[in-house]
């Protein structure tokens, strides 16, 4: 559906959960709001995520926002837009107290951006340090040769090492990930996965994520040996607490666009937060 330029309010703000129907519309209101379409995301996050949304008196979308759970414990916010005829209006914030609301006891996560940190701050997000995002070609990297590629009997400490990493079960997303990374890497000690990275395809770009490490040292040789394998550009989120892996962006000429804050709402985060280095994508973390 095209989004037109009309100006007329929604009646209400009515919040209603979007089927897979609308995930053109998603798109199409993204590209609106001058972010990639990237079809391959949106796809993972119908798949995974609950997505919701206002549509006007015609029918079309004046918002749109994701919820992705982990279990009954965590759940993370993210792609939340408006489309620019509406702003101003209350329905962003509107359509994310309804997320907080059919999230019940669970702790969030949100990548707030600028201009919607006041708002979620309101709403009791916390800030957790600025989250940048790097982008660009690594040339003539070479692998480290301590990380192997994921096999299909690596998958259950895959979900091991990032449950003890986030504090819950994230299976519904890391089951797909053999299919939706194009690179996906391990470390393993005497056959136990201690660690993982994964890349995937998205739009014009490479992303590298997630990468789920006990240390630093565990964290950059996964990047580094994702990297040498991949070819054009690609894209990093790289968290204010972890110099190293900003230094390693810097270091290889990748440019920093776009900054984030981390935010949390509710008790504190469990799991080992430590071992976060980078989300699959912000909209899922």
């Amino acid at each position: 559906m095209t989004i037109s330029d009309t100006s007329r309010a929604p009646l209400t703000a009515n919040v209603t959960r979007l089927g897979r129907s609308a995930i053109d519309e998603c798109r199409d209101l993204a590209e609106s709001r001058h972010w990639d379409r990237e079809e391959r995301k949106w796809d993972l996050l119908f798949a995974v995520g609950e997505v919701y949304g206002i549509r006007d008196q015609d029918g079309e979308l004046a918002t749109a926002a994701v919820l992705a759970r982990n279990g009954a414990t965590t759940a993370t916010i993210g792609m939340v837009l408006t489309a620019e005829r509406y702003e101003r209006r209350g329905l962003g914030a509107a359509t994310v107290r309804h997320l907080v609301s059919v999230a019940d006891s669970a702790v969030l996560t949100m990548y707030a951006t600028e201009n919607g940190r006041p708002l979620y701050e309101r709403l009791g997000f916390v800030a957790d340090g600025v989250n940048t995002s790097y982008r660009g070609t690594v040339t003539a990297e070479t692998s480290t040769g301590r990380s192997r590629p994921a096999e299909p009997a690596d998958l259950p400490g895959i979900r091991a090492v990032d449950a003890h990493a986030h504090g819950a079960d994230r299976s519904k997303v890391l089951n797909r990930l053999p299919r939706f990374c194009s690179h996906l890497r391990v470390l393993d000690d005497h056959g136990a996965v201690t660690g993982y990275a994964g890349a995937w395809p998205n739009d014009t770009t490479t992303v590298v994520g997630p990468v789920i490490a006990a240390n630093e040292d565990d964290a950059l040789a996964l990047v580094t040996d994702l990297v040498a394998d991949i070819d054009g550009p690609i894209r990093l989120e790289a968290h204010s607490t972890r110099p190293r892996l900003t230094e390693w962006a810097r270091s290889r000429d990748l440019s920093g666009f776009d900054t984030t804050t981390m935010t949390y709402r509710g008790e504190d985060h469990p799991g080992a937060r430590d071992h976060w280095w980078s989300p699959i994508t912000v909209a899922l973390g």
